[in-house]
């Protein structure tokens, strides 16, 4: 098949040769790798059959974001399958009482519960303590996590983490991604035929794009596969979300980003997030539509936290726009909120962002980062300014005490100089030049087949020259403008716009530098987000 030489030309700029971009283009169940190299993996199977064999009540423990939900609603789907008689305890900790990970309340209800064996899920590589509890007590622990792991790792009856096998072939994997790994060793161990574990993929995709899962590799594949999965899925969760939602056919990496992992995470930052997995789990469909419109009611309230939060933030972030990590902070800031503000500043402002929430004498702290910038191994090298911390490249979470706020601003900084001297928070060069002719199409199904985009495999970033502005309007926040080819229109929208784009006027021509959205044409038009233009 030809591929639109626009398209190749930008493979090839991103190091493909025929082959890579054969298998790239083309993401197929044969790129999901065995999970025998997995370190731990057959132990780990082995304890979940033993205990299967006993009738030993299981605990499957997750976290409280949309990877962990994700992850501990996959284990317990497929579990619930292969273990009908047997008895499985979810668990999710309450982030505002017990934080993150595997928590010693966790441990002391597993132990009242007669619970034998805890699987966590996206959680537990920092648990030292709490497994060791639950090991005094007779209680085997199998960990599923994908999070930096520490020096001293716990001694747990089996880990399965990318990072700690002998290659770094699965490095890629969030903690859906390795308990769908678990699974699939489960399957085969069994014999069952890993064609019916394919259908819970859907939630390897959200879990995986909702954290930020570099989108290369098996990765790629597995969240190619999970949103064409996604489309038709069986789960009754997941068909009344996207119905509240208005997700109806193509489904692509936005919508899983903006509109069903907001909904997924929404419980968890100002309620409880066992709404999410109710919901993810639930077979009635009256049930789950309900469950949904729970969940967008909650997602509905968070934006309303969200924008008194990301208000003041940008205020600061403006005052702050020198630096090159933005740490902002304030009194009272809801600590369900500050990650996702940390988001929308790196998003804004392009460079890493940490929002903290002062809560008097420690202080909580969310922070996200941008491709070049570490943030786990940076916070690291500051972690005797912590009571705990924790997280992966590109987000984390902390504890410090306040009185070290205007310190660990400075030494963030200056740890960024290091790591990101000769970066500048401008706008992203053009990977080729796009002239109108060049949009038909064959461009059109092989932008497509670049998708999903995210981390690790970024829409592709377009110049295209004299455009003319024909339509501005604003509808509160988003900016909608409309630009012309002379034989296309191409139809932008930039949320929260600078002064620079609201003083464009119309019959204006541009050079215009800009991405397209997933969903590349709608009813003629091209989709697409500016990102910067010249005169």
């Amino acid at each position: 098949m030809r591929i639109h030489g626009k398209i190749e030309e930008i493979l090839r700029l991103r190091g493909m040769d025929d082959g890579d971009m054969e298998r790239f283009l083309n993401p197929s169940v044969e790129q999901i790798r065995d999970p025998g190299g997995l370190r731990d993996i057959d132990r780990a199977v082995d304890l979940i059959i033993h205990h299967m064999e006993r009738g030993s009540t299981i605990m499957i423990h997750g976290d409280y974001d949309a990877d962990g939900i994700t992850a501990l609603s996959l284990l317990y789907r497929v579990l619930s399958r292969l273990y009908e008689s047997g008895r499985l305890i979810p668990y999710i900790p309450d982030r505002f009482v017990e934080g993150y990970g595997l928590s010693m309340r966790a441990v002391k209800k597993a132990i009242e519960e007669g619970v034998s064996l805890i699987i966590t899920a996206d959680c537990g590589i920092t648990s030292v303590e709490e497994v060791e509890e639950a090991r005094r007590h007779g209680i085997d622990v199998i960990i599923t996590d994908h999070h930096e792991p520490p020096a001293e790792l716990p001694r747990a009856s089996a880990i399965i983490h990318p990072m700690l096998s002998g290659d770094y072939q699965f490095k890629h994997l969030t903690g859906v991604g390795v308990a769908f790994k678990l699974m699939q060793a489960l399957y085969d161990r069994l014999g069952k035929p890993f064609r019916h574990l394919l259908w819970d993929l859907d939630l390897v995709a959200i879990g995986t794009v909702a954290d930020m899962g570099e989108l290369v590799d098996e990765n790629r594949a597995m969240v190619s596969l999970g949103l064409k999965v996604l489309r038709e899925t069986k789960k009754a969760g997941l068909k009344a979300l996207k119905f509240v939602v208005g997700v109806d056919g193509y489904v692509s990496t936005w919508h899983v980003a903006f509109l069903i992992a907001p909904r997924l995470n929404s419980a968890g930052r100002i309620s409880d997030p066992i709404h999410s997995f109710n919901l993810l789990t639930e077979r009635d469909g009256d049930r789950a539509l309900l469950l949904s419109h729970k969940l967008n009611r909650l997602n509905q309230e968070r934006q309303k936290y969200e924008k008194r939060v990301l208000d003041r933030a940008m205020e600061q972030a403006l005052r702050k726009r020198d630096r090159d990590v933005l740490v902002l902070w304030d009194w009272g800031w809801h600590e369900g909120i500050i990650g996702i503000v940390a988001s929308r500043i790196v998003n804004r402002w392009n460079r890493p962002a940490i929002i903290i929430s002062v809560q008097g004498e420690t202080s909580r702290g969310s922070a996200r980062s941008t491709e070049g910038f570490h943030m786990q191994k940076a916070l690291s090298e500051l972690s005797y300014m912590f009571e705990n911390f924790g997280g992966h490249e590109m987000a984390a979470g902390f504890t410090i005490r306040t009185e070290y706020l205007e310190e660990f601003e400075e030494k963030i900084n200056r740890i960024a100089k290091e790591h990101l001297s000769g970066h500048t928070p401008s706008s992203p060069r053009p990977e080729a030049v796009l002239l109108p002719e060049d949009l038909d199409d064959i461009f059109v199904r092989d932008l497509r087949r670049m998708a999903p985009f995210g981390n690790g495999n970024p829409s592709p970033v377009f110049l295209m020259n004299s455009l003319k502005v024909v339509r501005k309007e604003v509808r509160g926040r988003t900016l909608y403008i409309t630009f012309s080819t002379g034989r296309d229109e191409l139809q932008g929208r930039i949320y929260e716009p600078s002064e620079r784009w609201l003083n464009l006027e119309e019959g204006e021509v541009v050079d215009l530098l800009m991405r397209f959205r997933e969903v590349v044409r709608l009813n003629g038009q091209f989709l697409l987000e500016p990102l910067d233009f010249s005169r």
